[in-house]
């Protein structure tokens, strides 16, 4: 807090009532108290929702992640019963597929050696369809494959729309 002192442009020098002098002081303090308020007060309109925003974002994380862990157990190295039965069930499949192509293969033998019997009892007659000396041999059979069941898994159902509308289930 500075005295001014008013000096008169003719040089005559008049000193201002301290009454008058304390009042501008008070009135200069107040502009200054206001100034520096409403610079704290920008910052905190600027600065504040930022901060709020980002801490509620990271304490969603936090809260989504530690869902996550409690939810989903934890992956052991070593193989469930589940994993084994789905296992044996594969094996148990792959076995009968495996069974099924051999007797494909067996059939598709007897067939090309009854065509080649075929046609080669068709030269010996001269090229006669109706002949009775050509029969085709008994096929092998296949024996009745047991039914396996096959775990059928459904997806949810997909629900597509442009974010502009409601979809309620």
């Amino acid at each position: 807090m500075t005295n001014l002192r008013s000096t008169d442009p003719a040089g005559d020098e008049t000193t201002l009532p301290e009454e008058l002098l304390a009042a501008r002081d008070r009135v200069a303090d107040g502009r200054a108290r206001a100034r520096r308020a409403l610079g704290r007060g920008q910052a905190r309109r600027r600065l504040l929702p930022q901060i709020a925003v980002i801490s509620a974002v990271i304490a969603t994380f936090g809260v989504a992640d530690r869902f996550v862990q409690v939810v989903s157990p934890p992956t052991i190295a070593s193989a469930s019963p589940l994993a084994s039965n789905s296992n044996a069930a594969t094996a148990r499949a792959l076995a009968q597929v495996s069974k099924t192509l051999a007797a494909d293969q067996r059939v598709i033998a007897a067939l090309a050696s009854a065509q080649a019997r075929l046609v080669q009892g068709a030269s010996q007659d001269g090229g006669s369809q109706g002949s009775a000396s050509t029969q085709l041999s008994s096929l092998p059979s296949v024996g009745s494959a047991p039914a396996i069941s096959i775990p059928t898994f459904s997806a949810p159902p997909v629900v597509a729309t442009t974010g502009a509308s409601v979809v309620i289930p």
